[in-house]
């Protein structure tokens, strides 16, 4: 989005004037859509979170619950797209949620050796039938710039 910006000097004295330094042009936003947390079923004390593949709350592949397809999305303001505020958010999803995102993120500055910002959370309908056991029911997908 551009920002436009009005000069409230009377146009005399303006003109006497050196123009004023422009701001820089807004940074290129990068998305990826990373997969980040397997919610289990609709009970928040049974949702766990993977980090590099390890179970977070390490109960792998011990449910049958099946498939809901309604989503969910957790967003926050521009302005406040803060990791800690995000977990803070998904803490009243329960704390598995929370610590296993947290977990994630942490690691994924780690390997691009940068803070990253969060756009927004979604979940999402897993593929799956239920009653084959299946492990990701729905998948928290984070929007990262």
């Amino acid at each position: 989005m551009d920002r436009i910006r009005y000069n409230f000097k009377h146009e005399q004295g303006a003109q006497d004037q050196q123009p004023e330094e422009q701001p820089p042009p807004p940074r290129e936003t990068t998305k990826h859509t990373i997969n980040t947390l397997t919610l289990l079923s609709d009970n928040p004390t049974d949702w766990c979170g993977r980090s590099n593949g390890e179970d977070v709350c390490g109960r792998r592949g011990e449910y049958t619950d099946r498939v809901d397809i309604r989503e969910r999305t957790v967003r926050t303001e521009p302005s406040t797209q803060k990791i800690e505020e995000i977990v803070s958010e998904m803490a009243k999803m329960g704390h598995d949620a929370s610590r296993g995102f947290n977990a994630f993120v942490r690691d994924k500055e780690q390997e691009l050796g940068r803070r990253l910002d969060i756009a927004y959370l979604k979940v999402i309908p897993a593929e799956g039938v239920e009653g084959e056991g299946l492990w990701f029911a729905r998948t928290i997908f984070v929007v990262l710039e």
